[in-house]
């Protein structure tokens, strides 16, 4: 692929930037094309994949 940022954006792949207070580095993101959450559908939402274990399985931006 000549252009990765191209590839990336078709691909639908996002590397998110995160901090705590003992680490930083990105995680990858899938955009998905709609999930639903309480019953309320959510339209290109970002699922992060983490390799840490986490205390909480799902994680959600306040807007949802």
């Amino acid at each position: 692929m000549s252009n990765l940022c191209e590839w990336v954006d078709r691909e639908r792949i996002r590397m998110i930037p995160y901090h705590t207070i003992d680490h930083e580095g990105f995680l990858t993101g899938i955009v998905l094309d709609r999930i639903v959450i309480d019953g309320r559908p959510v339209e290109n939402a970002i699922a992060a994949i983490s390799e840490k274990d986490l205390k909480y399985p799902v994680i959600l931006h306040a807007g949802m």
